[in-house]
């Protein structure tokens, strides 16, 4: 299994993890099926093994996710010099 990738189902629509709209979607062809109810979250998935374009499949969200991706705001650096003694 993958590393989850943010996403998650509310209300049967698929968002980012902060609610932004998901505007690109890589699904398998077989996914997201929603074999149960929990599948709530996204995670890289390969029908293939060693395949090295990864799709998507959806998870339920009680699945132990051992790797994830994370976003964060860059923040650039302030161009002060650093306090010295």
């Amino acid at each position: 299994m993958g590393p989850w990738i943010g996403g998650i189902k509310t209300d049967n629509v698929w968002q980012w993890g902060v609610g932004e709209p998901i505007t690109y979607f890589n699904w398998d062809p077989t996914e997201p099926d929603g074999k149960t109810a929990a599948q709530n979250s996204r995670h890289f998935y390969s029908s293939v093994p060693g395949d090295r374009e990864p799709t998507w499949d959806d998870t339920e969200d009680r699945t132990i996710q051992r790797s994830y991706i994370v976003e964060f705001d860059h923040r650039p650096a302030t161009s002060d010099p650093p306090a010295g003694n």
